[in-house]
């Protein structure tokens, strides 16, 4: 059960992360953006799902291919002012399911709690150090302008 908990939650959070970094990046293609979130998604289920057995194989790939289909319709969907927010956000949220798996399986292989590493301090910490330190950056996608052909400059001047 935890494991195939363990392939949708990655399957999930990898598709949502990156079919919205697609789709911002490819605001103007949902298809695109919708194919490259679909695969990212459902490579990572399948990974994940493949150390587990074929129920968790099944239940990765098919909530990667979720994922990635929303992450693809938020990215699209972001006015330009909030794409760097949304995936600021998308990216925390990855972040946030990876620790709380890790820490999960921590605690089903070490059953003493007596290691600094298994109370949910430590990640805790680490997680908001890692969200304040991406606030306090720049923006992660920038889009510059499309460059006008120099030759368009030249035949403007002659009329």
């Amino acid at each position: 059960m935890t494991g195939m908990v363990n392939a949708m939650a990655i399957g999930m959070t990898t598709g949502l992360t990156y079919g919205t970094i697609f789709g911002v990046i490819y605001s103007e293609d949902l298809f695109q953006s919708t194919v490259l979130g679909l695969l990212a998604g459902m490579v990572s289920g399948l990974i994940i799902g493949m150390t587990i057995n074929m129920l968790a194989v099944i239940e990765g790939v098919l909530s990667g291919v979720m994922g990635g289909m929303m992450g693809a319709m938020l990215g699209v969907m972001l006015s330009p002012q909030h794409q760097s927010v949304a995936v600021k956000l998308m990216f925390f949220l990855f972040v946030f399911v990876i620790f709380s798996i890790f820490y999960m399986l921590q605690n089903d292989v070490i059953k003493s709690k007596s290691s600094l590493l298994t109370t949910p301090i430590i990640p805790l910490t680490i997680l908001v150090l890692i969200f304040v330190i991406f606030e306090r950056t720049e923006p992660m996608l920038i889009k510059d302008e499309p460059l006008e052909h120099p030759s368009s400059h030249n035949m403007e001047d002659s009329h």
